[in-house]
């Protein structure tokens, strides 16, 4: 009994070292294109996005999701020249995956599923009326498919758009996300 319980436990701790996570660093570099800042401006509603990006472990990606606040914008700096406003937010629903709150990246070898909160910045010119829309959000890695099935990790993500009337529906952004992929 003891000899086939040894060769169990030996089965066992071998096949988690051949597929144990393997820990890569994680980068992504791409534009998003955000939506609904009229309703987001005038109820808190939430914002959606689209990204399209490059990564080193996952290829062209595409990321799905939408802002949810968690705070009203809040002033933090004003002047004649310019307003600055803040708010929280993390991952709301997303219309691709059943309308869960999850943030979705689909890559190379399948999708990765995220939760996120993050530090939103919103500078105004009030002299052209423009904004410039920036975020600064800490990502969770919470599964997937394919090979990112029990995918674990997290990565920053730094994003800051080009100025943009504030009668703009959509603003569309340059992003960077920097981690760790354990997959």
């Amino acid at each position: 009994m003891k000899r086939h319980l040894m060769i169990a436990a030996t089965a066992i701790v071998s096949l988690f070292l051949t597929h144990s996570a393997q820990a890569q660093n994680f980068e992504v570099a791409g534009t998003v294109q955000f939506s609904n800042l009229q309703g987001f401006l005038a109820n808190g509603e939430e914002v959606p996005y689209f990204a399209k990006g490059m990564g080193n472990i996952t290829g062209m990606t595409l990321q799905i999701g939408s802002i949810r606040p968690t705070s009203p914008p809040v002033p933090v700096y004003a002047d004649p020249q310019t307003t600055v406003l803040q708010f929280t937010g993390i991952q709301g629903t997303n219309p691709a995956f059943g309308k869960r709150q999850i943030h979705l990246l689909v890559g190379k070898g399948g999708q990765i599923h995220c939760t996120w909160e993050a530090l939103f910045t919103i500078t105004i010119d009030n002299a052209t009326g423009t904004a410039v829309f920036s975020g600064d959000g800490a990502f969770t890695v919470v599964g997937g498919t394919g090979k990112y099935k029990n995918a674990t990790g997290s990565w920053q993500t730094l994003f800051e758009s080009s100025p943009t009337p504030l009668t703009e529906d959509s603003a569309m952004a340059e992003f960077d996300q920097l981690g760790n992929l354990n997959h």
